[in-house]
């Protein structure tokens, strides 16, 4: 069928339809534990989800689901992807709690809730065969959040990059519309010396006070643009009157700029260089993570994609979203000349805290929107 004049009413009669189930849905999926690298549980509940609608879907050696529909040959496709990994590892108690219309559970907005979004957009193309100008690619993937290091949107752009004309990443919440990404560059730094006891060893280099001051310097750093760096994570020694032989600490350096990267790469080293006090102490320093930046893109074509989202969130949610810059699953495919654009649906908050939140409420009208872009980007 082709969805014309009585689109919207489609639309409408499908969200009401199906909002006790998608909201069944998030209450189930949202409780099932997805670090990155562990999505295995997610990803088979998502399968069962579809096999009960017998909707055809494929997985990739990185644990991606997709469902294809009606895909075109060369460029002439359209991907819409939601990532199932959460920050949190197996050890964070995923239970569901609900105060009225809010619905808090670690990882119910990033990125759950968007995830069950591509689900439902799945049993719609089902239940309605609408005929589009354009394939469309429904994909759940693997790997966004942390040292994931984008993997899951790294193997679909391998496999599908030459396939498809633009990119729609369903991540966070309905307030901001990302159209510039943020690269980034992790590292993990150790500081190795022979340590001792803190009396009679007194005067060793101390691991952990060679790292403190390799921090000191590399937070005089001076910043240019839209460049941040952080270190988030630090730890080492043995006990309080050990002199500590090891410390690490996992640093980053994030820019909109790749030039800008390279020039903090730069000051790192030097940095690193300046911290090797003596024979004594030992730096090490390893990549463990890299996001790039956007390259030459087609940013018509970005302006186009997020015009239609903003139009259709703004309708059906009451809010017009703030176009920002961030780091998503749309990095890769920016990176590689692809337009992309990332945006949420649902309102809520606390992404990435134990404390986050939904508004269930939001859901049906989530659902409408994300389903009008739909019909919009495909036609």
């Amino acid at each position: 069928m082709k969805l014309c004049e009585k689109k919207e009413e489609i639309v409408e009669k499908f969200a009401e339809e199906n909002l006790s189930f998608l909201e069944k849905t998030l209450e189930e999926l949202v409780q099932i534990p997805a670090p990155s690298y562990k999505e295995e549980a997610r990803r088979s509940y998502c399968e069962r989800w579809l096999d009960q609608f017998e909707i055809e879907h494929q997985s990739d050696e990185e644990g991606n689901l997709l469902i294809p529909y009606q895909i075109r040959e060369g460029k002439e496709n359209v991907m819409i992807v939601a990532h199932m990994d959460t920050v949190f590892d197996e050890n964070v108690p995923l239970h569901l709690k609900k105060e009225g219309e809010i619905w808090k559970c670690p990882g119910i907005g990033d990125n759950t809730s968007n995830v069950v979004l591509i689900l439902l957009l799945a049993k719609f193309l089902k239940e309605y065969r609408p005929e589009f100008s354009k394939g469309i690619w429904l994909a759940v993937d693997t790997c966004e959040e942390g040292l994931g290091n984008l993997a899951g949107s790294r193997a679909l752009m391998r496999e599908y990059g030459d396939k498809v004309c633009g990119v729609l990443a369903v991540d966070l919440y309905r307030d901001k519309i990302y159209t510039g990404c943020i690269g980034s560059v992790r590292y993990e730094i150790t500081a190795k010396t022979p340590g001792g006891h803190s009396f009679a060893d007194f005067g060793t280099p101390n691991a952990i006070w060679v790292l403190s001051e390799l921090v000191t310097r590399l937070y005089q750093y001076q910043t240019e643009g839209c460049t941040t760096y952080n270190v988030g994570m630090i730890g080492g020694g043995t006990s309080v009157n050990t002199i500590a032989q090891e410390a690490s600490m996992l640093f980053e350096y994030r820019s909109d700029s790749a030039s800008a990267l390279r020039t903090c790469k730069s000051y790192l080293e030097k940095c690193l260089e300046e911290a090797k006090k003596t024979d004594q102490v030992t730096i090490q320093c390893r990549v463990v993570g890299e996001r790039p930046c956007m390259e030459k893109v087609d940013e018509n074509k970005i302006e186009e994609v997020a015009e239609i989202c903003c139009k259709k969130i703004k309708k059906n949610c009451g809010v017009m979203p703030q176009k920002a810059k961030a780091s998503t699953d749309c990095n890769i495919p920016l990176s590689l000349g692809i337009p992309a654009v990332c945006a949420g649906f649902f309102r809520g908050g606390g992404a990435h805290t134990r404390e986050e939140w939904l508004d269930i409420s939001t859901a049906e009208s989530s659902l409408r929107a994300i389903l009008e872009i739909l019909a919009e980007i495909g036609r």
